[in-house]
């Protein structure tokens, strides 16, 4: 009798023991998917916003490039203008001079 009361405790709180290990892992394993949850969508949301971030200054630098390009070209094109009327102009000079130079040595 004594030794199957024995066998009933230890019946009793293997079941105790089970049913506690089974809670708490269930437990663990609901943290632990609530947790990789939580991190899933933060790292998808900061994905986002880096990847926001790094479109939108991606555009500015594209734009600023675009307008100093743009700039650059206008400031170029000025000066070869200048640079070309200026070298005809002294070429219509020295055409009109070399022209004078050879008249008045024929006339002498």
């Amino acid at each position: 009798m004594f030794g199957s009361k024995a066998v009933d405790i230890v019946e009793y709180w293997q079941i105790v023991c089970r049913t506690v290990v089974e809670y708490w892992q269930i437990v663990c394993r609901t943290v632990v998917e609530y947790w990789q949850m939580v991190c899933r969508t933060i790292v998808v949301y900061w994905q986002m916003v880096c990847r926001t971030i790094v479109e939108y200054w991606q555009m500015v630098c594209r734009t600023v490039v675009e307008y100093w390009q743009m700039v650059c070209r206008t400031i170029v094109e000025y000066w070869q203008m200048v640079c070309r009327t200026i070298v005809e102009y002294w070429q219509m000079v020295c055409r009109t001079l070399v022209v004078y130079w050879q008249m008045s040595v024929g006339q002498l």
